[in-house]
């Protein structure tokens, strides 16, 4: 429900002696040539408090002027006004009680408190159109078929924040180049596992990271689509965990799987070491060390899971400049701690990570090309590292200065960077 001040007819004539379309006229036009003359950045269309302002300095004019005769037989005057005079206060205040005069505004009298009255008509907005309720001139007037005793009720919209479709198909776009890509490079794996190039890298091996890379693709479709429509709570819920599982089980895998691969083509071209333990170095044995690494996420993540999982909050923001007025509501995903959980969890990644790098700077004078990926996982590690400490700020500051689609475009990117980056790098050029 909203209140608008109704302004008069244009050929009424106001208190100044002037109709109201003349008074509007060359208010506008001195308006319009002080702004030309200083450059002052107002609206040349006038404020909208400009009749109200009119309406008060007419008021204590008018005030002012039936005060004379009354202070003149009181022997006090305006020229001597001591300001602590309660008398001179007190003959304002009753002119102005007494007082009634058109207005910019409508028809202007006062009450006993001196707050002016002026002419308003209440309107509530039911689907979209504005309803006249009552109008207001000193009574209360209902209007139609309302009565006092049954006026409509009235409650504050809730429009819900998705999503532009534009964002969607962006997110959708990247998401489905990565998978093509790593459907691509994955069925050439397949078909050339025999050839020098692709077996000295482990097939088998490189197709963990596939599954790492896919989990993270599939980890920022559901971040989207949290973001797309109402999901109830226990959905919403689903939707949020199953996320935080999928990005870090899909970073352990890629991490871990470059990791052993760099350490074995070390352990390899070290002398006598790889005969010593071969069986150790076998694909079946690396599986298995890959696995027990991940239980480490596992088990935060089961912690996590049972102690203090997502769930769907939702957060207002009330936009007053709209018409009508409405709370803006966005769904997230919220728990206590995720960011000591999110640290927990990357936390041995990010370690692990300095040991690929430590690797395949130790890997760098490997003279069997076959095995030699030290420029392929170096640029892997660093672009993906690069993007993430670039983009992953970003994606804070937008979302805490509420640019709510960028900010989400900023995360799809910088997640959906890794698995492009590991098969534009790595596997593309085997």
């Amino acid at each position: 429900t909203f209140n608008i001040a109704r302004s008069p007819a244009n050929d009424s004539v106001l208190v100044s002696g002037k109709t109201y379309q003349d008074y509007r006229l060359e208010y506008l036009q001195e308006l319009r040539a002080y702004i030309k003359r200083t450059g002052y950045p107002l609206d040349a269309n006038g404020n909208i408090y400009a009749n109200s302002l009119y309406d008060q300095v007419w008021s204590f004019a008018l005030a002012l002027n039936s005060s004379l005769k009354v202070l003149d037989a009181m022997n006090l005057s305006f020229e001597n006004f001591p300001f602590n005079s309660g008398q001179i206060s007190d003959v304002l205040e009753g002119a102005l009680q007494k007082m009634e005069f058109q207005g910019a505004g409508g028809q202007i009298t006062f009450k006993n408190n001196r707050q002016p009255i002026t002419s308003s008509s209440i309107h509530q907005v039911v689907s979209g159109k504005p309803i006249l309720v009552a109008t207001y001139n000193g009574t209360l007037t209902i209007a139609g078929n309302f009565s006092l005793d049954h006026l409509p009720s009235d409650s504050i919209d809730r429009i819900y924040i998705f999503d532009p479709l534009w964002l969607t198909i962006i997110i959708a776009f990247i998401s489905g180049l990565c998978l093509l890509l790593l459907v691509f490079n994955a069925a050439l794996l397949i078909c050339y596992r025999n050839e020098h190039d692709i077996k000295a890298s482990s097939p088998s091996l490189s197709l963990l990271t596939f599954v790492g890379c896919i989990l993270l693709i599939v980890s920022v479709l559901l971040f989207s689509s949290t973001n797309m429509f109402i999901i109830s709570n226990v959905p919403f819920s689903v939707l949020c965990n199953t996320q935080a599982w999928l990005l870090s089980l899909g970073v352990d895998l890629i991490v871990y799987t470059l990791f052993f691969r760099l350490f074995r083509v070390y352990r390899l071209f070290q002398p006598n070491n790889f005969k010593k333990s071969g069986r150790v170095w076998r694909d079946e044995s690396l599986f298995t060390y890959i696995l027990l690494l991940t239980t480490y996420s596992i088990v935060i993540l089961l912690i996590w899971m049972v102690s203090d999982p997502y769930e769907r909050q939702e957060e207002e923001m009330y936009d007053n400049n709209a018409t009508p007025p409405h709370f803006e509501v966005k769904q997230n995903c919220v728990c206590r701690y995720d960011v000591l959980w999110l640290g927990l969890l990357f936390l041995f990644p990010a370690v692990m990570t300095l040991g690929v790098i430590l690797l395949a700077v130790l890997t760098r004078n490997v003279q069997k090309q076959h095995f030699k990926d030290t420029k392929k996982v170096n640029i892997c590690i660093f672009s993906s590292i690069l993007a993430l400490v670039a983009l992953l700020p970003l994606w804070m500051l937008l979302g805490a200065i509420q640019l709510y689609d960028w900010s989400h475009l900023t995360y799809s990117v910088a997640i959906l960077f890794v698995p492009m980056a590991c098969q534009v790098t790595l596997y593309a050029p085997k």
